[in-house]
């Protein structure tokens, strides 16, 4: 197969047609079955975590997703695979996009898996963003998110802020009235838990 190369922005901006990007790493797709992390700085403090995002959500992950391909603007048959999650919102934290999220709203979560090539309309397999993929198992989150219209999708998005972030409540009593709970880190170990409590909500 004709070697083709991409140049992915590490905030996954190329793939889904958003605005800023940090770091690049290029990959080739005559080696599709390898994965290629992408270089994304984790953050240190939840500070910086939170100036970096510009949504933040308690939300409850069913684990099912759909998976779905979107050409990639301007690249010949070149398509971005993604994990369509579906998020049931708990609380907005921050929402510096102006979604107005209620408790209840169903919302959608793009996770950007891949990128695959279509020759004479088939697919010639993935190549995958990571070595081991971000999944979303049943449960429920805090998530640091990036709210923003995607060129590619035609409509404004939600994606992971940073894929080194991604805070599942494992403890005893979540969902309990009343009860904050401390969020742990499943991805990393950059800022390895988060306490709701320490949280300021708009």
């Amino acid at each position: 197969m004709k070697k083709t190369t991409l140049i992915v922005y590490s905030s996954l901006a190329i793939l889904l047609g958003i605005g800023s990007g940090v770091g690049v790493t290029a990959m080739s797709m005559d080696n599709h079955q390898h994965g290629a992390a992408l270089l994304v700085p984790g953050y240190q403090t939840v500070d910086e975590l939170t100036k970096n995002t510009n949504t933040i959500m308690k939300a409850q992950v069913s684990g099912d997703y759909e998976e779905v391909e979107t050409a990639i603007p301007d690249e010949k048959d070149l398509y971005t695979v993604s994990r369509a999650y579906k998020l049931t919102v708990e609380k907005a934290f921050k929402d510096e996009a102006g979604n107005k999220y209620k408790k209840g709203d169903v919302v959608e979560l793009l996770v950007p898996v891949g990128v695959t090539q279509k020759v004479d309309g088939k697919n010639t397999g993935l190549l995958p963003i990571f070595d081991e993929q971000p999944k979303l198992e049943e449960g429920e989150y805090l998530l640091y998110l990036t709210s923003a219209y995607s060129k590619q999708h035609g409509k404004k998005v939600l994606m992971l802020s940073n894929y080194h972030h991604i805070y599942k409540n494992n403890s005893k009593n979540k969902g309990a009235a009343n009860s904050a709970s401390v969020f742990e880190n499943i991805a990393s170990d950059k800022v390895p838990t988060i306490d709701e409590a320490t949280l300021i909500s708009e």
